[in-house]
C-alpha cells in the first residue's frame, strides 16, 4: 500500500505541475485577474504535491517536520480560497459570502501558525488538534462547494464547450474536497479500499481540472457540434440575404447561440443599428458610443467586460456575452471571427445586389422615359406627314401634267420619302408600344399562327416558299407573336437578295422543357461582324433605297425578351443564307413541338 501511495503522490505532482505550467502560459497570453488566480491555484497544488513527494509522515514529530506540516495546511487552506477568487473574477461578488470565505480562510491560516506539534502514528490525538481539523474541514468543504456550485451554475446558457469546461472544473473541485475528508483527521484509520480511493481522487481531480482548463482537441470537436451546426445554419441563411439589414437579422440569433450571449447588434460604420436583439434602448446607445473608438484590426476585441466586437466590411458586430465566455470560449470567439469573414462576403454580395438593383431601376426608368419620348414624338410627327402626303396627292392630281418630266420625278421621290417617313413613324410607335403597353398573355399555338403569317407574306412575295415544321404552344400575347413571325419572315423575303428564296421555320425541344425555334433561309446571309448589329434600331445592311425601316428585328428582339427569351443571328448550319435562333424558356412553353410539316407557296 505504501508503494501505491508513493506512485500516486508522484503522479499527482506531475499532473499538477503540468496544469500550473499551462495556466501560467495562459495567464501570460491572455492576462487578466482570472488567469492570475487560476495560476495561483494550480501552482499552489503543484507545490503541495511536490512537498508531499519529498516529505515522510514520520518527520511530523521533528521541528522541521512541524513547520512543513504547517506550510501544507496553509497551502491546502489557500487552495479553495484562490479557486474562489478565480470564480469571483468574472462578476460582482456577494459581500456576505465574501466575508464568510475570507474569515474562514484567515481563521484556518492564523490557527495553523501557533500549533505546537503533531502526534506521531499511534499517539492519541489532543482535543485542540481535533478542533483545528474540524475548522479546517469546514473551511475546505464550504469554500470548495461554493466554488463547485458557482462553476456548475455558471455553465447554464453558455456554449457547449464553455459549459463542459466549467463543469469539469466543478467536478475537479468536488473530487479534491472528497479526497481531503477521510484523511484530514489524524484519528481516522482508513481501510485499504478507502485509502486507494482517497489516494486516487487527487489524480482524478487533476484530470478533471486538466480537461476543464485545456480539453483535448477531440473533446472540443465533440462538444462543439451544436455550435458548428449553428454556424452552418448561419452560413446558409447568409447566402440568402440581399441587404445589410437582412444579413444582420439572419446572423444575430446564431452568433448569440455560438457565444451564449444574451444580446447582440449589427451596426454600420457610422454606428447606425441595422439589426438588434436583446439590448434595451439605453444599452444599444452605450454600445454605439463605444464602436467609433475601436480600431478595425479584423479580430474580436473586448472593449468592456463581456462585450465582444468584431469589425466587418459594412460596420460592426457586437455581442454581450456572459462574463465566462472570454475565458472559457476562446475558440468560440475564433468561430465569431470566421463568421465575421463570412458576413463580409454576404455584405459584399448584398452591396453588389443593391448596386445592380439601383442600376437596373435607373436603366428601366431611362428606358421608360425614352419610350414615352419616342411615343410622343412619333405621335406628333404623324400629323404633318399625313398633311404632306395629302398635299403631294393634290399636287399630282391637279398639276402633274404641267410639270416637266424632271419635276414629276422629283414629285415621286418626295412622295416615296414621305411614305417612308410615315412607315418609320408607325414602326417607332409600334416599337414603343411593345415595352410600354401591358398586354395579356395566352397559350398561343405557333403552328397555325406561323402558317397564317406565311400565307400573308407569300401573297406579297409570290416566288418565295416557306416550310413550317413542328411548333410549340407558347405563353405570350397573340398579337405580339404574330408581329414576331411577320417581321422575321418579311425580313427573309426583303433581305434574302433574290425573289425565289426558301425559308424554313423549325422548333426543337431542349433540356428542362425549353424550346429553340430557328428561322433560316438560303439567301445572301449576314456577315459575322454584323450579326449583333442587325437587332439595333434603324440598322439596315443594304443601301438607303432598300425596303424596310431597320426596326423589324429590333421589334422582334423586344417581343422575345418580353417573355424572358432570347434571339440571335447564328452561323447557318450549311454555311449559306441567314439563320435566326429564338430561345423560349421552359416557363413560357406550354407544350413542346408536335410532328407536322407544312410548306407554303404561291
Amino acid at each position: 500500500m505504501d508503494a501505491f501511495a508513493e506512485v500516486m503522490r508522484w503522479l499527482d505532482a506531475l499532473v499538477f505541475s503540468v496544469l500550473s505550467i499551462a495556466s501560467y502560459r495562459g495567464w501570460r497570453r491572455r492576462g487578466g485577474e482570472a488567469g492570475g488566480w487560476l495560476f495561483a491555484t494550480f501552482g499552489n497544488l503543484a507545490l503541495l504535491s511536490w512537498i508531499g513527494v519529498a516529505f515522510h509522515p514520520g518527520h511530523v514529530v521533528s521541528e522541521p517536520g512541524v513547520t512543513i506540516v504547517k506550510v501544507i495546511l496553509i497551502g491546502l487552506a489557500l487552495y479553495p480560497w484562490t479557486l474562489y477568487r478565480f470564480t469571483g473574477a468574472f462578476g460582482p461578488k456577494d459581500r456576505r459570502v465574501e466575508r464568510l470565505v475570507n474569515g474562514l480562510t484567515v481563521l484556518v491560516i492564523a490557527a495553523a501558525v501557533p500549533l505546537p506539534r503533531f502526534p506521531a502514528q499511534g499517539e492519541p490525538v489532543p482535543g485542540w488538534l481535533l478542533v483545528y481539523v474540524w475548522v479546517f474541514l469546514i473551511q475546505w468543504t464550504v469554500l470548495s462547494l461554493i466554488v463547485a456550485r458557482r462553476l456548475w451554475g455558471a455553465g447554464r446558457g453558455q456554449p457547449t464547450v464553455a459549459r463542459r469546461r466549467m463543469r469539469m472544473l466543478s467536478l475537479g473541485s468536488i473530487a479534491l474536497t472528497i479526497a481531503a475528508l477521510p484523511g484530514a483527521s489524524p484519528s481516522v484509520s482508513a481501510t485499504t479500499g478507502v485509502t486507494i480511493v482517497t489516494k486516487s481522487l487527487p489524480l482524478l481531480a487533476a484530470v478533471f481540472f486538466f480537461i476543464g482548463f485545456s480539453p483535448p482537441a477531440f473533446l472540443r470537436m465533440l462538444w462543439r457540434r451544436p455550435e458548428q451546426d449553428a454556424l452552418r445554419r448561419a452560413e446558409v441563411e447568409l447566402m440568402r440575404t440581399l441587404t445589410a439589414e437582412e444579413t444582420g437579422k439572419a446572423l444575430l440569433p446564431h452568433v448569440l447561440q455560438i457565444l451564449g450571449g444574451r444580446a447582440g447588434l449589427f451596426a454600420d460604420r457610422a454606428g447606425t443599428v441595422l439589426a438588434a436583439m436583446g439590448f434595451a434602448p439605453d444599452e444599444s446607445d452605450e454600445v454605439r458610443a463605444v464602436l467609433p473608438t475601436l480600431t478595425r484590426d479584423w479580430e474580436v476585441v473586448e472593449p468592456r467586460p463581456g462585450l465582444l466586437v468584431v469589425p466587418v466590411t459594412a460596420g460592426w458586430l457586437a455581442v454581450q456575452a456572459g462574463p465566462y465566455t472570454p475565458f472559457f470560449g476562446e475558440e468560440e470567439m475564433g468561430l465569431l471571427s470566421g463568421l465575421g469573414l463570412f458576413t463580409q462576403l454576404a455584405l459584399q454580395r448584398a452591396e453588389l445586389f443593391e448596386r445592380e438593383r439601383d442600376s437596373r431601376e435607373a436603366i428601366e426608368s431611362a428606358n421608360a422615359e425614352l419610350e414615352t419620348l419616342v411615343y410622343g414624338v412619333s405621335h406628333d410627327l404623324k400629323s404633318p406627314i399625313i398633311t404632306l402626303l395629302g398635299y403631294l396627292e393634290y399636287l399630282r392630281a391637279d398639276h402633274a401634267d404641267a410639270l416637266p418630266e424632271e419635276g414629276r420625278h422629283y414629285l415621286d421621290r418626295m412622295d416615296a420619302s414621305a411614305r417612308y417617313m410615315q412607315q418609320l413613324i408607325t414602326d417607332l410607335l409600334e416599337l414603343s408600344r411593345v415595352g410600354r403597353v401591358q398586354t395579356d398573355a395566352d397559350d398561343v399555338d405557333l403552328g397555325p399562327l406561323v402558317d397564317d403569317v406565311a400565307v400573308g407574306v407569300i401573297s406579297s412575295h409570290p416566288e418565295m416558299t416557306i416550310a413550317v415544321g413542328a411548333m410549340p404552344v407558347v405563353r405570350m400575347n397573340t398579337v405580339r407573336a404574330r408581329q414576331l413571325f411577320t417581321n422575321l419572315l418579311e425580313n427573309s423575303a426583303v433581305h434574302a437578295g433574290r425573289a425565289d428564296v426558301h425559308v424554313r421555320v423549325a422548333a426543337d425541344r431542349q433540356a428542362e422543357g425549353a424550346v429553340t425555334i430557328t428561322v433560316s433561309d438560303d439567301g445572301v446571309g449576314i456577315a459575322a461582324a454584323y450579326r449583333d448589329r442587325v437587332f439595333g434600331i434603324f440598322e439596315r445592311l443594304g443601301g438607303a433605297d432598300q425596303a424596310g425601316t431597320g426596326m423589324g428585328l429590333a421589334m422582334a428582339r423586344k417581343i422575345v425578351e418580353q417573355v424572358d427569351g432570347a434571339i440571335a443571328a447564328v452561323e447557318p448550319l450549311h454555311g449559306l443564307g441567314t439563320e435566326l435562333r429564338i430561345e423560349f424558356p421552359a416557363r413560357a412553353v406550354r407544350r413542346g413541338p408536335t410532328n407536322r410539316q407544312v410548306e407554303v407557296s404561291q
